[in-house]
């Protein structure tokens, strides 16, 4: 998460992507922790916290690029499972992040012995298909059993997949499927995506707070490399009338970053914060300033692309901002 470092303090951050997670990591060599652990405050200006969900997709230039690869070239790599969902907050997330841990399992332990091996799985789903959605949407609702479906138009090359996963979760027991439903959340449902991403075996993924990646099976493939923001010394405008007024903010910015390096953002969520009521005119004029300074941001940063194999593909992310006057 981004923070404008407001006129009497400007930090030099540098951003990155580590492993399926962005993080922020200051010029001195100490990371910035994840606003689930840990913000990085001055005494006199805005804490600085760090985004921490990336999901990759593919698109055709993607699958023309890794249809040039050789099989020869594959490696051992190992399939990591996690979960993203229709609400961002952090207590949702947890939950779901639990969720994903007892799906992950229960597909180790039907492809293999038992749940505590990682088994290997070559024929499950083709190399250039490891990387992406796993084709099965999962919804819990509040006061119902939680259901899932195959999403419609899914990729035929992962129908074996598809059927793996809703073979396991007919068999699931309830209450691994189940939430704590959070005080305050509106929606009676949650909607859960799984993602699957690859890395080279011999190699862990750069992990993160609240989005335990769980390794489902072991195959030959390519490794995923996510992409990096390019040093940097920018950060996003903190808005004028909301820095006058010490208002702040957690926006939500949906990201594609495509091949060429540039990123096209939508903002998904603006959740203020204050001290002192907000009224409804008002707290429309500031989640407009606060659109426009992630958005007027997002234009102006450049990335390194994602690579799999070798192949720049793009990658899609939920890019979290936290906007705090301490």
């Amino acid at each position: 998460m981004f923070l404008h470092a407001s006129r009497r303090l400007r930090p030099a951050w540098v951003a990155a992507v580590f492993g399926i997670g962005l993080l922020l990591v200051p010029r001195s060599g100490v990371r910035a922790q994840s606003a689930s652990t840990a913000s990085v405050a001055s005494e006199h200006g805005p804490s600085v916290t760090a985004p921490d969900s990336t999901w990759l997709v593919q698109d055709s230039a993607a699958r023309a690029c890794l249809d040039t690869l050789s099989d020869a070239g594959l490696r051992p790599v190992t399939v990591y499972q996690v979960a993203t969902a229709s609400d961002t907050g952090r207590t949702v997330l947890d939950e779901v992040a639990l969720i994903s841990q007892h799906i992950g399992e229960r597909v180790r332990a039907a492809l293999g012995v038992n749940s505590a091996v990682v088994p290997n799985a070559d024929t499950l789903v083709h190399w250039r298909h490891l990387a992406g959605r796993v084709p099965v949407r999962v919804v819990v609702h509040r006061e119902a059993a939680t259901t899932w479906s195959v999403d419609s138009g899914s990729d035929t090359a992962k129908a074996k997949l598809a059927t793996l996963y809703v073979t396991v979760l007919r068999a699931m027991p309830g209450d691994e499927l189940e939430m704590a439903w959070p005080e305050g959340l509106a929606p009676d449902s949650v909607t859960v995506s799984l993602a699957l991403s690859s890395t080279e075996s011999d190699k862990r993924p750069q992990p993160r707070p609240g989005y335990p990646m769980t390794a489902v099976f072991r195959a030959r493939g390519v490794a995923f490399t996510p992409a990096m923001v390019r040093p940097s010394n920018s950060t996003p405008q903190f808005p004028m009338d909301a820095e006058e007024q010490r208002i702040g903010a957690e926006v939500i910015e949906g990201i594609v970053v495509r091949p060429s390096g540039v990123a096209d953002g939508t903002t998904k969520s603006v959740v203020l914060s204050s001290r002192d009521p907000i009224g409804n005119r008002a707290r429309e004029h500031f989640a407009r300033e606060y659109t426009s300074a992630v958005e007027s941001f997002i234009k102006k940063v450049r990335f390194e692309p994602a690579r799999i194999g070798g192949c720049a593909v793009s990658q899609e992310a939920d890019f979290p901002f936290s906007f705090s006057r301490g």
